[in-house]
């Protein structure tokens, strides 16, 4: 996990220079180098439940957010940036009675902290927008159910494996940005702190949002 994020930021930083050197990226006079900027944005999170235990499969299920970031300049020469916000996220799979797999619905905060390198491609009103970072999770409410009965994830009472309160994880991505407004991009990241014993989130990202 530790070389992907390096490998990242170190592909960043070489984006940085190889824009500066071929004219990509904004100029050293715009005044949207240091700027920033605000996103609203909606995002659909697959997630997996990846677990180390022999003789057991991981759990995919669906994860929506909704969430506010505001990007901060790092440099008055360079197009880079450190975002952060706060953002909601439900987290459900519905209960098959013919698998006999157990349904789940969670509900949970996050708090992104993104490295972002705003590349404008030439002669257009694209950005393309690397970002690498680190996510804060706290889970705030949790309900398990097998169809007749449901039960708290964070009770030990309920729970032989109880889910934690707050995890950390990393993640990395990139965005397109249209007409310095609008904004698609997708991202992939994982937990460094397990959600209950032996499992581990894997999550995907789509996003769509609004700058402004």
């Amino acid at each position: 996990m530790k070389k992907i994020l390096l490998l990242a930021a170190l592909a960043l930083g070489a984006l940085a220079v190889s824009a500066q050197s071929v004219g990509g990226g904004r100029s050293s006079g715009d005044t949207e180098v240091s700027k920033g900027w605000n996103t609203i944005y909606a995002e659909w999170n697959p997630v997996a439940f990846h677990t180390s235990m022999k003789g057991y499969d991981d759990v995919n299920v669906n994860a929506f957010s909704v969430g506010f970031n505001h990007a901060f300049g790092l440099s008055s020469s360079l197009p880079l940036y450190l975002e952060t916000g706060v953002a909601g996220q439900y987290t459900f799979k519905g209960y098959d009675d013919y698998e006999e797999t157990d349904g789940i619905k969670v509900f949970s905060f996050k708090v992104p902290v993104n490295l972002i390198y705003d590349w404008v491609i030439p002669n257009s009103t694209v950005e393309l927008m690397p970002s690498v970072g680190l996510s804060l999770r706290g889970n705030v409410w949790g309900e398990g159910n097998d169809g007749d009965d449901n039960w708290n994830l964070f009770s030990k009472d309920d729970m032989y494996n109880p889910y934690k309160r707050v995890q950390l994880g990393w993640q990395i991505g990139l965005r397109v940005r249209f007409g310095g407004a609008f904004i698609i991009g997708g991202s992939y990241g994982a937990d460094f702190m397990e959600i209950s014993k032996k499992y581990k989130l894997r999550t995907g990202t789509i996003m769509l949002g609004y700058t402004f």
